[in-house]
């Protein structure tokens, strides 16, 4: 069995990196909020660059041929190389996410890239720049607080205006944008495409370098 460590994604039973299986995966919720779950230590750099190799130009991990010191025995290190060296380390959550199971431990593929590619612990936070959250290219990962990553995801599933920050009440379309979780009040509108532009120039200007303009 190879050896044991955490990461700060999964709390939990995961299964063995000889599985190769990141299906029981569990998100965390946003870095800006009071349940978030308590982050976890990752591996060592140096273990994880003897673990994977990576493309930072398209984002992939793969198993290297692991040491027998990651193991128990000889017979479980040829065994494992056998079966997985040199194969894709990934698969994908139910949100999008890459993941990784590493020694009965699940993790969050683009935060163990972040160690590997920079040496240190990543952020609390990682942003996808392009909203993909499978798109693990090295330029396309910049770090973000829990708003700012909010900022940079499209529209919500119980969104019923098909824009942002747009709602229907007593007969007008009102417009408003949250920052620092006060709610800032835009102004009522005839239209929905008019309250969107209204929360579009604040978003454009209070969200910096995280606006996205989220507009069907």
């Amino acid at each position: 069995m190879c050896r044991a460590c955490d990461n700060d994604d999964t709390i939990g039973e995961t299964p063995p990196s000889s599985q190769g299986d990141a299906s029981k995966h569990q998100s965390t919720g946003d870095a800006s909020m009071s349940k978030r779950k308590p982050t976890k230590i990752l591996p060592p750099v140096e273990y994880l660059r003897e673990c994977f190799t990576y493309d930072p130009g398209t984002g992939e991990m793969r198993w290297k041929f692991r040491p027998k010191e990651h193991f128990v025995d000889a017979r479980v290190w040829a065994s494992w190389n056998a079966r997985f060296a040199n194969t894709t380390s990934s698969s994908r959550d139910k949100k999008g996410y890459f993941a990784v199971a590493l020694d009965y431990i699940t993790y969050r593929a683009h935060r163990l890239i972040w160690k590997i590619i920079t040496a240190e612990d990543p952020p609390n936070t990682i942003d996808h720049i392009d909203g993909d959250p499978s798109n693990n290219r090295f330029d396309n990962l910049r770090v973000a607080n829990g708003s700012q990553q909010k900022w940079n995801k499209g529209l919500g599933k119980r969104n019923t205006s098909g824009h942002r920050g747009v709602n229907w009440s007593r007969g007008k379309w009102v417009a408003q944008i949250k920052i620092h979780r006060v709610q800032r009040y835009l102004g009522r509108f005839d239209t929905a495409e008019g309250a969107s532009l209204a929360y579009e120039k604040a978003a454009r200007e209070l969200h910096g370098e995280f606006y996205r303009e989220h507009s069907k």
